[in-house]
């Protein structure tokens, strides 16, 4: 077990094109968020789909962003999908833009999870 504050790795994951590590910070903040399922689940998709370097990609992606092609993509309602997105925007940890196409999402802050790109991932 790790103390408050540390990182827990939930291992290599692809992200986006990338190879990254995507950890959970375990402390009461994110003991709090995960009371909130959806928007606990939104934010680790977000993380794993966050383009990490450039990258050719369509629809294109701007680093540090992620693309989102809908409720069903999260494994959630539409209604279910909308809250999560508006609780995580209302709390400061993420911001979305809609597009006609999806909804791209960019993690803002740094206490839930950390997201690094792996160099010794091939």
């Amino acid at each position: 077990m790790t103390k408050q504050g540390k990182t827990a790795p939930m291992g290599l994951i692809w992200s986006a094109n990338n190879m990254a590590n995507v950890e959970i910070i375990e402390s009461k903040e994110t003991e709090n968020l995960m009371k909130d399922e959806k928007a606990f689940l939104l934010l680790i998709k977000i993380g794993y789909k966050t383009v990490l370097s450039d990258v050719f990609d369509i629809p294109p992606v701007r680093i540090g962003w992620a693309f989102l092609s809908g409720a069903e993509s999260v494994g959630l309602t539409k209604q279910e999908y909308r809250t999560a997105k508006k609780n995580l925007e209302k709390w400061g940890i993420a911001e979305f833009e809609k597009s006609n196409k999806g909804t791209y999402a960019r993690i803002i802050t740094n206490k839930f999870i950390k997201i690094t790109e792996c160099k010794k991932c091939n």
